[in-house]
């Protein structure tokens, strides 16, 4: 989803090109900045390990995280949650359809009121697993290839 090119890193064009897809605006500066602070070894861009230390650190303050600014994207009726229905909008945004049948699966397996909605909470839980699912591993890649 970040790694636009398919490079296994991500740079600050496929930062803004993935925040932009979301809906959401992201300046030029402040995705260099956000690859600044995740990038370890300097070299200007964000690493599969750098990714998930990033990832592993992410935690929703005060109204300062881009997961919570995700979650007020796609809560479009403002009621504090994410529905079935919204879940099925925001996918269509992206591209990528799912079925009502396919959000309601997906959803409730980080509903853990069992409400039927994701709360703030549930859905960075949910984000984060859709971020870990969908970022490529290296190493297994490599492991595959060497076989």
């Amino acid at each position: 989803m970040f790694d636009s090119d398919d490079d296994g890193l991500i740079s600050a064009a496929d930062l803004i090109g993935t925040v932009r897809a979301l809906g959401l605006e992201l300046s030029a500066e402040q995705a260099a900045e956000f690859v600044a602070a995740a990038d370890g070894d300097g070299d200007g861009l964000i690493s599969r390990a750098e990714f998930d230390e990033v990832r592993a650190g992410q935690q929703v303050e005060d109204g300062n995280s881009w997961v919570e600014e995700a979650f007020y994207a796609v809560d479009t009726d403002g009621d504090g949650t994410v529905s079935v229905e919204e879940l099925v909008e925001f996918a269509a945004g992206l591209h990528s359809l799912f079925t009502v049948d396919e959000a309601d699966g997906l959803l409730a397996g980080y509903d853990s009121d069992g409400d039927g909605k994701l709360t703030l909470d549930e859905f960075v839980v949910l984000f984060t697993g859709l971020l870990a699912a969908i970022t490529p591993d290296p190493a297994a890649e490599t492991a595959g290839t060497a076989a």
